[in-house]
């Protein structure tokens, strides 16, 4: 995830768009409570932003089941999860397979990373 908000990546739906489908829905934000300024940005107003934060808190504490893991994580960890599995899976990554006719190179999948557990 970057700090620009150009590549939130793949939790993105999960994460972000399901607090902010599931704030609009149960009506904890409003319309009324962001303003545009001249050039497009979008701001919240002091409430607003108190029940977004409200909501992210609360949501980081909930307990899901990793995918890939198969274990019980909190929310909030999902995205350094993330984060470690992929770091491992690129300090190792596949090396160059000399085939008879063609090269393989990083165009294969990346091998199978399991976190260790402790």
């Amino acid at each position: 995830m970057s700090h620009d908000g150009q590549n939130v990546g793949e939790g993105r739906p999960y994460l972000a768009d399901r607090l902010a489908l599931s704030l609009i829905n149960r009506k904890q934000v409003s319309p009324a409570g962001f303003t545009t300024a001249e050039g497009g940005a979008v701001s919240m107003d002091e409430a607003t932003c108190k029940a977004v934060l409200v909501a992210w808190q609360k949501r980081k504490q909930e307990q899901v089941v990793h995918p890939f893991l198969g274990e019980k994580v909190s929310v909030g960890l999902l995205v350094r999860l993330q984060a470690r599995l992929l770091a491992r899976r690129d300090a190792c990554p596949r090396p160059l397979i000399i085939g008879s006719s063609q090269t393989r190179s990083s165009i294969d999948p990346a091998p199978t990373v399991r976190l260790s557990r402790r």
